[in-house]
């Protein structure tokens, strides 16, 4: 049975100046990774020449009204890739 290995970038729009509103965090049994990006597209771009497959986007949407009149949210990215 394939065994694989996960990471999620998720970017939260509700706080786009914020350093830590792009993190990418990669899921394991031990412990969890988060780093700091700065640019999705050459994160995604890295991710998938290190081998890491794009399985899932998803919204999630904020209730809060962010005083801008619009309602802000974040956004999950998940990738996989087949364990060394």
């Amino acid at each position: 049975m394939k065994k694989w290995e996960y990471c999620q970038l998720v970017v939260n729009r509700a706080t786009p100046n914020n350093p830590k509103s792009k993190q990418l965090v990669f899921l394991s049994v031990d412990e969890l990774n988060i780093r700091q990006i700065r640019s999705i597209s050459q994160t995604i771009a890295q991710l998938g020449i290190d081998g890491w497959e794009l399985v899932s986007h998803t919204q999630s949407q904020i209730v809060v009204e962010d005083g801008l009149g619009g309602f802000p949210w974040t956004e999950f990215f998940t990738f996989k890739r087949p364990l060394a």
